[in-house]
């Protein structure tokens, strides 16, 4: 009872029966948590859920029905009070309604429970009996969950009612998954049988050079990043951490963090230099891939115009696939009038190689098949650059890659800095829902090019 679960949640305020230790946000509590188990041990994904309380299977209308309790519209979790017979998972507007576990132990278990619990909203009440017998099924769970949490992780795979989403250390996982890829390993549509937006032996969103233009560093393995260990953590069920220490060389301390939200998945890059390898030319850059599987257009797309004096300066969509790998690669955002400086023989291509064009807006885009992958970056603030980067075979012939590179001008040794990003996927439907997809999410207007 005191003792909190893997995530520093406990089940009750100052140990009372009638007050469970409740917040309002999803995948924070430890009902939340509950829930998650309950829908593991059942075989279940949040999807799942919400087919099944679509279906009309179960009547959420009422306290009780014939074969048993079940969860009114709108209030939390209660997994813990039926677990492993019907139980429901709470989502803010939503309630959802998991199977009863085909066990006998399940069954009696809801048998005994049959009681009218005292729902309304904010406040939770049941008998202490009942609490009892809860939390004597529940406690070898937390145990072990518990253990679990202690054991090395190299994956965690984070879903949302929209979302599959697979996360991996550098650590290589059957059936394909090769070591030396991190980042976002698996991305599918919920409920899909669609393959693998990434390509299944490497990944998306994957943390792959650090440099700093200096020939000093150029006898270095450029992916650093891919080879150096890994820390995986899971900190609730759809958040993950990925933590670097620093790679061989570069000595950059690196935190990753996952979190599915919906169609999205949002990172946010914390960097902290411990020493000062990046002198000679003044910044710290960082790049990431993400290969994708196969598409059958493997161009991205974005509002922007040529450089000055380089082409056309009007607004405009442009669609865009370099020639070759490393060729008109990387584009700048408008408006600036730096470019990173490299010595002789700089080997990151999709750094260096400068395209005549730069993006107004900071988001661009790319189709497979019927679906979008929208990749959102938030404005950097002083000292910082971010730049869209990409190849027609970055994943092998026919398989782009669809990358960033942050450069970080504004640093010191122990000072940390950060970046945010969102990646959406979902099904393609007009251009417009992606510039829109983009406002609601920056708080910025677009001007719509003519």
């Amino acid at each position: 009872m005191n003792t909190p679960n893997a995530y520093g949640h406990r089940p009750l305020v100052e140990n009372d029966p009638k007050r469970p230790d409740l917040k309002d946000e999803p995948d924070n509590d430890c009902w939340d948590h509950v829930d998650f188990i309950g829908r593991q041990r059942a075989g279940l994904s949040a999807n799942d859920e919400v087919q099944i309380a679509k279906s009309g299977q179960f009547d959420n209308r009422n306290w009780t029905t014939e074969t048993g309790p079940t969860c009114p519209e709108g209030h939390a979790s209660w997994t813990m009070f039926h677990c492993f017979g019907y139980h429901g998972v709470n989502e803010r507007s939503r309630c959802r309604h998991a199977l009863r576990a085909n066990t006998p132990r399940a069954s009696s278990f809801f048998t005994m429970n049959h009681v009218v619990l005292d729902w309304r909203p904010r406040r939770r009440a049941m008998p202490a009996c009942s609490l009892f017998l809860c939390l004597t099924w529940l406690l070898p769970l937390h145990a072990a969950e518990y253990s679990n949490a202690k054991r090395v992780l190299h994956t965690a795979t984070l879903e949302s009612q929209k979302l599959r989403v697979v996360i991996a250390d550098n650590t290589a996982y059957p059936p394909a998954h090769q070591a030396g890829y991190n980042g976002v390993a698996e991305l599918q549509l919920a409920g899909s049988d669609q393959p693998n937006l990434f390509v299944p032996r490497y990944s998306g969103l994957n943390l792959e050079h650090i440099f700093s233009g200096d020939a000093a560093s150029y006898g270095w393995h450029i992916f650093e990043p891919r080879q150096a260990p890994m820390e995986l953590r899971r900190t609730s069920m759809r958040r993950v951490e990925l933590r670097q220490e620093r790679t061989k060389h570069w000595p950059l301390r690196s935190r990753l963090v996952h979190e599915v939200k919906g169609d999205a998945i949002d990172l946010t890059y914390y960097g902290t230099p411990q020493e000062d390898f990046w002198r000679k030319h003044g910044y710290i850059g960082v790049f990431f891939a993400s290969y994708i599987q196969s598409p059958e257009d493997m161009a991205i797309q974005f509002i922007g115009r040529s450089r000055p004096g380089w082409g056309d300066a009007t607004p405009r969509w442009i669609k865009h696939l370099p020639t070759s790998h490393g060729v008109g690669a990387s584009h700048r955002p408008a408006g600036s009038t730096w470019d990173p400086s490299f010595d002789e023989g700089f080997k990151i291509s999709l750094a260096s190689g400068f395209s005549d064009f730069e993006y107004v807006y900071p988001f661009y885009f790319g189709r497979s098949g019927e679906n979008v992958l929208v990749m959102m970056f938030e404005k950097p603030h002083a000292g910082g650059e971010m730049r869209f980067a990409q190849s027609p075979s970055g994943g092998g012939s026919g398989n782009p890659a669809w990358d960033f590179v942050y450069f970080r001008r504004d640093y010191a040794p122990g000072r940390e800095f950060k970046f945010r990003v969102r990646a959406v996927y979902r099904k393609f439907t007009h251009v417009e829902d992606i510039v829109r997809l983009y406002e609601r999410w920056s708080g910025e207007r677009v001007r719509r090019p003519d």
